[in-house]
């Protein structure tokens, strides 16, 4: 009987002693030259990885990337070199994909900061900053909206630095435009009083104790109905429904 005839597949190879040891010894004269930092064998990609590790292991190793000094062609943002991918055909500055994806997203610019406010985000007088010291308070007279949510405090304990954690979903709430008999405007409700009620209101404000300053308040109420949409239509409910009815 003929005997079974092996399957098909890569050759058997057979290992003499000879080919065995001079395995070993090229194992040890490796090994020997990674001792001595001499180049060895080891594949590009990863002795580049090696020297990249090798390079940052120490705690006094610096990493500088410059200033972004590159401006994308078509958004005028402010890139670092190293950030390019692609190539870059012709004379002039380049396009970059990691702000505008080559001009792809095109949004408009932001509206410049009406001169009221930004001399009061700025300024270094008195006056300013008070303003700066208690942007908050002003900043929450001035809301249309409450905002609401699960937030969790249990975080907060001890001498670190404060944390603020939002748990599941995040709203704003609106109550209705004139406040409950006997009860304090608030949020969107200020806008339904004009002139000095308007800023008394605000001035009473919980929780601000004083802390707001009467010139500000009628100056920022004064720049928001110049400029804002929101709260001109709120003014024109004034008008039309008065709270004193």
């Amino acid at each position: 009987m003929d005997p079974p005839s092996r399957k098909r597949g890569r050759p058997r190879v057979v290992v003499t002693e000879t080919m065995a040891a001079a395995r070993r010894e090229a194992g040890r004269q490796r090994v020997a030259a990674r001792r001595r930092g001499a180049p060895s064998e080891t594949p590009l990609r990863r002795r580049n990885i090696n020297l990249r590790k090798t390079a940052f292991a120490s705690a006094n190793a610096k990493h500088d990337l410059g200033n972004p000094g590159q401006v994308c062609r078509f958004c005028g943002a402010y890139v670092w070199k190293d950030e390019f991918t692609g190539r870059h055909v012709g004379q002039g500055p380049k396009a970059y994909s990691i702000c505008c994806g080559k001009g792809k997203v095109q949004l408009p610019l932001l509206q410049a900061t009406p001169p009221e406010l930004a001399s009061l985000l700025t300024g270094t007088n008195v006056r300013e900053r008070k303003f700066q010291t208690n942007s908050r308070m002003y900043n929450t007279i001035f809301a249309l909206c409450s905002f609401g949510g699960n937030i969790d405090v249990s975080v907060n304990r001890g001498p670190d630095p404060h944390v603020f954690r939002l748990c599941d979903l995040t709203y704003h709430s609106m109550g209705s435009l004139a406040p409950p008999d006997r009860c304090t405007p608030k949020f969107a409700q200020f806008y339904m009083y004009d002139g000095q009620e308007a800023v008394n209101h605000r001035l009473n404000f919980p929780r601000t104790s004083g802390a707001l300053d009467p010139d500000i308040v009628a100056a920022l109420l004064q720049m928001l109905t110049k400029v804002n949409a929101l709260v001109n239509i709120f003014n024109q409910f004034w008008e039309r429904f008065p709270p004193s009815n």
